[in-house]
């Protein structure tokens, strides 16, 4: 599941974490992550920033437990 933060590092480009809450009815950037170097960190960063968000399909949305 962090595949991607590796192979933005790698790349140099920035991972850019929008989301669309259905329950808000509302979408966005929560942020943009430049430095990725720490993988662990990243991945807790970036689920902390979907806690809050309500899903279309919340039986099929869950969070990494490891990172909580």
């Amino acid at each position: 599941k962090k595949g991607y933060l590796i192979i933005a590092s790698k790349a140099q480009v920035p991972v850019i974490v929008t989301y669309i809450d259905y329950k808000k009815k509302e979408m966005g950037i929560k942020e943009i992550i430049w430095n990725i170097t720490d993988t662990k960190a990243s991945m807790k960063k970036i689920t902390e920033l979907y806690r809050n968000v309500n899903a279309k399909y919340p039986e099929n949305f869950t969070l990494d437990k490891r990172y909580k």
